[in-house]
């Protein structure tokens, strides 16, 4: 799902969406570097914390 969500990213970087297929590097790059945002809710659901 990471790697989905980083393509997905990478893909919607200009005005139009068709600046075609990024590389496997890119997306790993991304991943590396970008933060990760997790909606607190989801956070707590994830460890079964009520």
């Amino acid at each position: 799902l990471d790697f989905s969500n980083a393509m997905a990213a990478l893909n919607c970087m200009a005005l139009g969406a068709r600046g075609g297929i990024r590389t496997l590097e890119e997306a790993r790059s991304l991943m590396r570097r970008a933060e990760r945002r997790v909606h607190p809710d989801f956070h707590l659901r994830a460890n079964c914390v009520a």
